[in-house]
């Protein structure tokens, strides 16, 4: 496989790792995958995103790398696979994973109420559809866990991710989810706010998995970061 050397970086990690193979060895073609860079860069080049790293294996062998841009704008630094990234929303998954792992061990279920953990969250207020102007209910019945690793908990987003109701323009004069603030606090903020749905009744993509994260920590005693370190992360070799 011929690379375009300006765009492709391999990292000794990751060839230490990971063994690279042409494309055709695993059943692809060269010339086809030629077409994500030039995808990748139509995006890269109008802006839309800073930079990129993209990586294909299969069955344990790498046979597609590509990168382009810098670490840091402006700067000569440029990413490839062993650049760092935030994980942002795919952090979702590995607080989810958290939760079940305490399942597995018999120390909540899907059933359990957020108010078990939180007493707080036990007398809630629903807005409908978000509105202020609505008239207030009465939570129809607890939250559970399943309800917010389902996003269907009645919980919302700021409005700078992706809030769009009355709700969410409160969630972001407040500040809601404050990184500065202990998960306790946090919670203690969130539940003076109402829902935007009685539980179990509507999707809603929100913050339930920050609440999870705080369960977490009510359970196991100690912060998220720390038990998915010892508990997920360790145990598989994840070090970053």
């Amino acid at each position: 496989l011929k690379l375009n050397t300006g765009f492709f970086l391999v990292s000794g990690f990751v060839q230490a790792e990971l063994p690279m193979v042409s494309p055709e060895e695993v059943g692809f073609d060269s010339e086809k995958l030629e077409a994500i860079i030039e995808r990748a860069d139509s995006v890269y080049e109008a802006g839309s995103l800073p930079n990129y790293v993209i990586a294909l294996a299969k069955d344990g062998k790498v046979f597609f790398t590509t990168s382009r841009g810098n670490r840091t704008i402006g700067t000569d630094s440029p990413v490839g696979m062993d650049t760092l990234f935030p994980l942002a929303s795919m952090s979702k998954p590995i607080a989810s994973s958290a939760i079940f792992h305490l399942i597995e061990q018999g120390k909540l279920t899907l059933d359990s109420k957020l108010s078990e953990f939180y007493p707080e969250f036990e007398s809630m207020l629903v807005a409908e559809n978000g509105s202020l102007d609505a008239q207030f209910e009465d939570i129809s019945r607890p939250i559970t866990i399943l309800d917010l690793l389902t996003h269907t908990s009645g919980i919302e987003y700021r409005t700078a991710i992706g809030g769009t109701t009355d709700v969410a323009d409160l969630y972001e004069e407040i500040g809601l989810i404050d990184a500065c603030l202990s998960a306790a606090e946090n919670m203690e903020l969130l539940a003076q706010l109402p829902l935007i749905a009685q539980p179990g009744e509507t999707w809603n993509y929100s913050i339930s998995v920050d609440v999870l994260g705080a369960v977490v920590e009510a359970v196991a005693g100690m912060p998220l970061g720390r038990y998915v370190a010892e508990n997920l992360f360790s145990p598989i070799g994840i070090n970053d």
